[in-house]
C-alpha cells in the first residue's frame, strides 16, 4: 500500500465510523488502540494491512473490493483526462461519468482526481463560472507535492489562467512553486504542454526570448510522440513568437510547416484552423508592411472563416493602405457582427469612426479615452502604439494639439514599458 492509499483509507474509516455513529474506542477494541487510530485516520500512520482489513469489516467495507473499485475509478479518469488534454472527443458515456460522480462528504485522492479532470472539461467546454467554482473548491487540498494530484492541477490551473488572460499570475505560480520539478516528474507531453503553456504567457507579457526558449524546450520534449493539434500549436506558437521578435522570415517557415501538416492530417482540416493559420498569415506581413500581401491572406482567412479578430485586422490592414472605399464597404458589411473580445470591438469602433469622415473633438475624446484606457489596463501595448498615434493624427486636424501630445505621451509610456520588460 503506498501513503496516498492508506491516507485515503483512513479517510474512508473516519467518515464511515461517524456516518455509522461509532465511537473510536468501540471501533478499535480488539484491533488497536484508539489513539492509534485516530493516527490511522488523520493518515499519520501506516498501519498492518491486517488492521486496515478488521476495522473496515466492522465497517461492512471489503477492503479488497473498495481498492478494486478505486483502481478502477482511477484508470477511467485517466483516460478521461488524457483525452481532455488532447482534444480528443469523450463518449457519451464518459461525459456521463463525469457530470454524474457520486459525490460524499469528504476528499480522498479519487474524489479530488476526479474534481479536476471535471474542471478541465469545464474548461474546454467554456464553462468558465462552473471551472472558477470548482478550482476555489479543490484549491486548499492541492499539498505541491511531487504526485499525480499536483501534475493535474498545474495543468488545469494553467489552462484557466491562459483562458482568462491571466499571463503573469501563470508565470509566478510557475516559479513560486517550482513546477518545473512537479511537470518534469510527470509525464512528458504533459512536461510539454507546462512548457509551452509557459511559453505563450511569456509572449503576451512581451518576454518573447523567454517564451521562444520555453517553446523550444517544448519541442525538444515532445519530439517522440503523435499528437498532430499539439505539433500544429508548437509550429504557430513558434511563429507568432518569431513574429514578435520581428524574425519574419523564420515565422513564416513555421506557418508554412503547419500548413503542411494539415495537408497531411485530415482531422486538423477545420475551417477555424485554417482560417486562423492565414489570420496569422496576415499579420505577420501587416508587421512588415507588406499590407498586400497581408490583404490577399486575411481574405482567404475570412473565405474559409468569418472571424471578428480577421475582420478587425482586415479593416485595420485597408486603412494602413489607404484603400479607403474597400474599408468602407468592410465596415458596413461588418458592423452588425458580435466580437469575441472588447479590444476588437474597440478597434473596429475607432476605424469604423474614421471612414465616417466627420471628425469631431467631443465624440473623438470620448472614444479616444474608452479604447486606449482598456488598452492600457489590458496591457496590450501593440494596440496602445497603434492607435494612441492615430488618434493623436485626428486631434491635429481639428488643432487640438494638447489632446495630441496627451496621445503621443501615451504611445511613449507604452513603449517604455514594453522595452523595460524586454530588457
Amino acid at each position: 500500500m503506498n501513503n496516498s492509499f492508506t491516507r485515503n483509507i483512513g479517510q474512508l474509516i473516519k467518515h464511515q465510523r461517524k456516518k455509522q455513529k461509532i465511537k473510536q474506542d468501540d471501533l478499535a477494541i480488539g484491533v488497536c488502540t484508539s489513539s492509534y487510530l485516530s493516527r490511522i485516520e488523520n493518515g499519520l500512520v501506516i498501519a498492518d494491512e491486517a488492521i486496515y482489513q478488521l476495522l473496515l469489516q466492522r465497517l461492512n467495507i471489503d477492503l479488497y473490493q473498495h481498492s478494486e473499485d478505486q483502481e478502477q475509478l482511477n484508470e477511467q479518469l485517466e483516460v478521461i483526462w488524457e483525452k481532455i488534454i488532447r482534444h480528443r472527443p469523450l463518449t457519451s458515456k464518459e461525459c456521463q461519468k463525469i457530470i454524474t460522480y457520486p459525490k460524499t462528504d469528504y476528499i480522498d485522492e479519487i474524489q479530488l482526481k476526479y474534481a479536476i479532470v471535471h474542471c478541465r472539461y469545464l474548461l474546454f467546454e467554456n464553462k468558465m463560472v462552473e471551472a472558477e467554482k470548482l478550482l476555489e473548491k479543490i484549491k486548499p487540498f492541492i499539498q505541491w507535492e511531487s504526485n499525480r494530484i499536483t501534475q493535474m492541477y498545474i495543468l488545469t490551473i494553467s489552462n484557466y489562467y491562459l483562458l482568462t488572460e491571466q499571463y503573469a499570475e501563470l508565470i509566478n505560480m510557475y516559479h513560486q512553486f517550482d513546477v518545473k520539478h512537479y511537470s518534469k516528474n510527470g509525464k512528458s507531453f504533459e512536461h510539454a504542454y507546462c512548457l509551452y503553456n509557459l511559453a505563450f504567457a511569456y509572449n503576451r507579457v512581451y518576454q518573447n526570448q523567454k517564451a521562444l526558449n520555453y517553446i523550444e524546450a517544448a519541442s525538444n520534449v515532445f519530439s517522440h510522440y503523435y499528437a498532430p493539434l499539439f505539433q500544429l500549436n508548437l509550429y504557430l506558437m513558434k511563429a507568432v513568437i518569431f513574429n514578435s521578435l520581428y524574425q519574419f522570415e523564420k515565422a513564416i517557415k513555421e506557418y508554412e510547416a503547419s500548413l503542411d501538416l494539415i495537408e497531411h492530417v485530415a482531422d486538423l482540416q477545420t475551417p477555424n484552423q485554417m482560417s486562423s493559420i492565414y489570420n496569422n498569415l496576415g499579420y505577420c506581413y501587416e508587421c512588415q508592411e507588406l499590407f498586400e500581401q497581408a490583404i490577399v491572406n486575411y481574405e482567404k482567412s475570412l473565405a474559409i472563416e468569418c472571424q471578428s479578430l480577421t475582420v478587425v485586422n482586415y479593416v485595420r490592414t485597408l486603412y494602413r493602405h489607404k484603400n479607403f472605399r474597400k474599408m468602407e464597404e468592410m465596415i458596413e458589411r461588418y458592423k452588425d457582427l458580435s466580437f469575441q473580445k472588447k479590444h476588437e470591438e474597440y478597434q473596429f469602433e475607432v476605424l469604423s469612426f474614421i471612414s465616417n469622415g466627420e471628425i469631431e473633438q467631443l465624440p473623438l475624446k470620448v472614444l479616444e479615452e474608452k479604447a486606449l484606457c482598456y488598452f492600457e489596463q489590458q496591457k496590450y501595448y501593440s494596440l496602445i502604439l497603434f492607435y494612441a498615434p492615430l488618434f493623436a493624427e485626428l486631434y491635429k486636424t481639428l488643432l487640438a494639439y494638447k489632446q495630441a501630445s496627451n496621445c503621443y505621451e501615451r504611445a511613449f509610456m507604452a513603449s517604455e514599458r514594453v522595452r523595460i520588460i524586454m530588457s
